[in-house]
């Protein structure tokens, strides 16, 4: 907020105010940081730009005076604009001072800003009450501020470790990639940070040739196989075949069912090896997965169900289980 020198105070005010007061607090500020000067300049912007196109664009008004030359210097050599002067406006809506006498109007309230895309508009608002006894208008500028967004980092790239366990031959296929791998790496450095990165570089770069990715899915327990209908049957009803489309998904309601049970059955296993060996963290992450990584909700109920397929109605068979 400002306050400047009326057009008939001493020099040694207005230049006090200006060259010293005002343009040293805008310099002050950083450039990345939005500045937005408000305040009574007591100055007209003119209509006359020459010199000064970038600080007063084609809507300016009143006559310039010595206070008018003060304020489009100061904003020249700080790089900051008028706002009033980019907008068209009527009269009524540009005037923000009226004399005594109700027939003198200027527009002597100014917003100052660096960033003029920011702002979407700047008016005059005659009826708006004030908490004083002025002669001024209320000025209202409409912003709209861009918040700033971090730069999204790359994801790194997950391989299907688990795929090992399941597929011997992909396994093997690993085995010989690293072996390789290894029996072409040169000697080892001497220092132990460059020696193990090194050796971790080989064994990513081994892994990423072998290993498939790994795709996030909401059912991880599907199956290749049941994931190859749930294809076809999108494809079948793109193409409009509604019999075909329809048979599909009875196939792959069987496989997903199927393969949930199969899921279930070895969460369970590893869940009781763990119990065997006194190794809770299986049994944890069993009914981690199971419940579906979510927080408990009263009455809600665990999908366990026994050996021979139906479901677990008390605590004991599924503690049993």
């Amino acid at each position: 907020m400002a306050y400047a020198p009326t057009e008939d105070s001493d020099n040694d005010v207005k230049d006090y105010f200006c060259n010293q007061q005002l343009q040293s607090a805008v310099l002050s500020t950083p450039p990345h940081d939005q500045l937005v000067v408000l305040g009574d300049f007591n100055a007209v912007s003119g209509t006359s730009r020459q010199g000064f196109e970038n600080v007063v664009k084609p809507y300016g008004s009143g006559l310039a005076n010595d206070n008018s030359f003060r304020l489009l210097t100061l904003c020249s050599t700080t790089n900051l604009s008028i706002l009033g002067s980019w907008f068209a406006r009527k009269n009524i809506h540009r005037h923000t001072w009226i004399s005594n006498d109700w027939c003198t109007r200027q527009k002597i309230d100014h917003v100052l800003t660096r960033e003029r895309s920011l702002f979407k508009s700047l008016r005059v608002y005659r009826g708006a009450e004030t908490a004083a006894n002025t002669d001024h208008r209320l000025v209202i500028a409409v912003i709209s501020l861009r918040p700033f967004r971090v730069p999204k980092l790359p994801k790194s790239v997950r391989l299907d470790v688990a795929a090992l366990k399941s597929d011997s031959s992909l396994a093997d296929r690993y085995n010989i990639a690293v072996s390789n791998a290894f029996g072409d790496l040169d000697e080892l450095p001497d220092d132990v940070e460059d020696a193990w990165q090194s050796i971790h570089r080989t064994i990513l770069s081994s892994a990423e040739a072998t290993v498939p990715k790994q795709i996030s899915r909401r059912r991880p327990w599907l199956t290749s196989d049941t994931l190859e209908v749930l294809e076809r049957k999108r494809g079948a009803r793109l193409a409009g075949q509604l019999e075909e489309h329809r048979r599909l998904k009875g196939v792959f309601k069987a496989k997903a069912k199927a393969d949930l049970e199969a899921h279930y059955n070895i969460l369970a296993d590893e869940a009781e090896t763990g119990l065997q060996r006194n190794d809770l963290r299986p049994a944890y992450r069993a009914i981690k997965q199971m419940r579906g990584g979510c927080e408990c909700v009263e009455g809600s109920t665990v999908p366990i169900s026994k050996n021979d397929g139906a479901p677990c109605t008390s605590v004991d068979e599924v503690l049993e289980r």
